[in-house]
């Protein structure tokens, strides 16, 4: 969709880096560390799609830092009006050649 010029939005609630590192914290034993390792193989997914789509909605200001810090992801912070949402990255252009499209 982003290659045919629609704006695209991502929600992430949290970088699962976050779960990654506390279950990792409180794994006991090697085979259960080398499970956990497996199964958030996807980790890295999350941050190169993350950084690139051109905005990225998520639930409150930690996880707003967490995203930036954790995925690579550059932040701009919410502007704290109700209904507004929080946005962890706008690059404030429409991603389009040609520009936004009527109602993007």
């Amino acid at each position: 969709m982003m290659r045919d010029g629609w704006p695209v939005l991502a929600t992430i609630h949290h970088p699962i880096t976050v779960d990654r590192e506390l279950d990792l914290a409180q794994a006991e034993g090697w085979q259960r560390r080398l499970t956990l390792r497996r199964w958030y193989g996807f980790v890295g997914m999350q941050a190169r799609v993350a950084r690139q789509v051109q905005r990225i909605v998520t639930v409150s200001e930690s996880s707003r830092r967490d995203i930036a810090d954790q995925l690579g992801v550059a932040s701009r912070a919410h502007d704290g009006r109700p209904g507004r949402g929080r946005t962890a990255r706008s690059s404030g252009q429409c991603p389009a050649p040609s520009g936004c499209r009527a109602g993007s």
